[in-house]
């Protein structure tokens, strides 16, 4: 399994590697300055849906992370019914009832593992949220800066009444 595991990883490795190199940016639109502003314009958009999705996404996993974490910590509180002369008859924990502690205990530990296994997955999830989030802010700078400069490189056409078309450059 791991040898497998291995071959895998590898290959993995060098097939994104040579894809990586095929894979180049269209510049048929180069001199022509409004394809390039919408391509950084769309940039800019993305690096916005990044950094809006990444601070929800963070956020959310974060606080519920520290409900679950919170709730497991709550999680063993239990009554114990006793019959008044010290005997214990039976524990009730989570609306159920257990007749000994090794029962009790058990059911105790299951819960906990389950809300502190949902905290480390939402723990997780409020990490690649962040992760999206700080990948965003400079996709969305460049965007900008690249798109306000060939914005800038546009043309500008006026109509004369005659239909004399004049185009000037700032």
């Amino acid at each position: 399994m791991r040898q497998f595991l291995k071959m895998a990883v590898g290959c993995f490795a060098l097939c994104t590697g040579v894809f990586a190199q095929n894979v180049g940016v269209d510049l048929s639109g180069q001199d022509n300055p409004q394809e390039r502003y919408e391509h950084f314009n769309k940039m800019k958009n993305v690096g916005n849906g990044l950094i809006i999705g990444g601070v929800v996404l963070g956020t959310t996993g974060v606080a519920l992370s520290v409900v679950n974490s919170l709730k497991a910590v709550d999680a063993d509180t239990y009554w114990v019914y006793s019959n008044g002369w010290g005997q214990t008859l039976y524990y009730e924990y989570d609306g159920k009832k257990y007749y000994s502690y090794k029962e009790l205990s058990d059911a105790i530990d299951e819960r906990q593992g389950s809300l502190l296994r949902k905290a480390g997955v939402w723990m997780i999830v409020g990490s690649v949220g962040y992760t999206a989030m700080v990948a965003g802010i400079p996709v969305r700078i460049v965007g900008r800066v690249k798109a306000n400069e060939y914005k800038n490189k546009i043309p500008t056409a006026y109509v004369v009444p005659n239909g004399v078309k004049l185009v000037w450059n700032f």
